[in-house]
């Protein structure tokens, strides 16, 4: 994730005993924990329920190989939800690259906490986790980058790193941080509920996961609605990438992959 310009936004707060069901999510407002956007966030459209699925082992069939695919930036060229794998493949293929920077039990907490995260904020666990591997590649101790992004999901300033005598609490932290935003400033979900005090975001798309994931990167989409066209130093490849890593794509060739696609 990266940094762009802040602004000011209402706060309200609600019960979290009084959420309603997904069906009644329309135009309810985000329930807070804290004096801004960390705390219990969670989609409020129901159009994005056909972006998600809670079932951890629903999902395409993974046929052992993958190759990286061009979607043009197109928002209508992007992978439906039943062309994606599901979590728990898509898990066990990025395994390989959680081991070489977590421990066993540390993998174990991340898998928990994306479950968790995914159920609180009503965001699919695959795309938690692709997006996680989008930004730290799984790496608990990942350090913090332009001074205030941190920890597995590099999420906004305020977000916090891993802290060893808590490794659960904290790589569940981490997560929430990521797609529930932080006491400073928005997260993954903001983006997807369009959220009318990040309007300058410019994202005609609300609930679509690639749209917000353009978001999530580089804090707006640029006005043609090419979601292959990055601003504030941002990555061009990042919203094909999160596509084809919801296909199997585990980050392998890297530069190479991307460069066919006229995106490195």
């Amino acid at each position: 994730m990266h940094s762009f310009p802040s602004l000011a936004f209402a706060l309200f707060t609600v019960s979290s005993s009084a959420l309603p069901l997904l069906s009644n999510l329309a135009f309810y407002t985000l329930p807070r924990r804290s004096p801004a956007y960390g705390g219990v966030s969670r989609v409020v459209n129901t159009a994005s329920s056909r972006w998600y699925s809670a079932d951890t082992y629903s999902g395409a069939s993974w046929g052992g190989t993958y190759q990286y695919q061009c979607f043009g930036g197109d928002i209508s060229k992007y992978p439906t939800l039943h062309q994606w794998l599901s979590f728990d493949n898509l898990l066990q293929i990025n395994r390989p690259a959680l081991a070489l920077t977590n421990t066993e039990d540390q993998i174990g907490y991340i898998r928990d906490g994306i479950i968790a995260v995914a159920e609180e904020s009503i965001v699919d666990p695959r795309v938690i986790l692709v997006v996680m591997m989008q930004e730290s590649t799984g790496r608990a101790n990942s350090p913090c980058t332009g001074g205030h992004n941190c920890g597995l999901m590099q999420a906004n300033r305020g977000s916090t790193s891993f802290d060893s005598s808590q490794p659960r609490q904290s790589i569940k932290q981490m997560i929430a941080e990521g797609i529930q935003g932080t006491t400073e400033g928005p997260g993954y979900v903001q983006y997807l509920n369009n959220d009318a005090s990040y309007s300058y975001t410019n994202n005609r798309w609300p609930n679509n996961p690639f749209a917000a994931a353009r978001c999530y990167n580089s804090g707006r989409i640029d006005p043609s609605g090419n979601l292959d066209i990055a601003s504030y130093g941002s990555m061009r490849s990042y919203v094909n990438d999160v596509a084809n890593r919801l296909l199997g794509w585990t980050g392998h060739d890297t530069g190479s992959a991307q460069a066919q696609c006229g995106l490195s």
